[in-house]
């Protein structure tokens, strides 16, 4: 388990990964992302409002699918982490800790 907090753009970028493969319902994101109720409500209602997500209904229940905004933000949130993970590999520092971030970084991608 990584050794930090996700952060708020994080999260973000993570539930818009959950959302790529399929429309998911708010339950199955809260399981899908490690995240309580609450949070994902949270979460949701401003990804809502700034149109990285948006709201299908099926029957009678409320799916969540990703916009062409989200695609395109999970998309530069992803090649900023690679930019990270390489400038970090380059790093040439004695310690372990350069390598216990770029194995985090690495970690949270999957």
């Amino acid at each position: 388990m990584s050794s930090w907090k996700r952060g708020f753009l994080e999260i973000i970028a993570e539930i818009l990964n959950s959302l790529t493969g399929s429309p998911l319902k708010k339950t199955h994101i809260t399981f899908k992302c490690n995240l309580d109720s609450r949070a994902v409500t949270k979460y949701l209602t401003i990804m809502l409002y700034t149109g990285l997500v948006e709201e299908v209904s099926k029957k009678d229940s409320t799916f969540y699918t990703i916009t062409q905004k989200g695609l395109k933000y999970r998309d530069q949130f992803q090649s900023f982490v690679t930019m990270m993970e390489n400038d970090l590999e380059s790093i040439t520092i004695q310690s372990g800790d350069a390598r216990k971030i770029i194995a985090d970084l690495k970690m949270r991608r999957n």
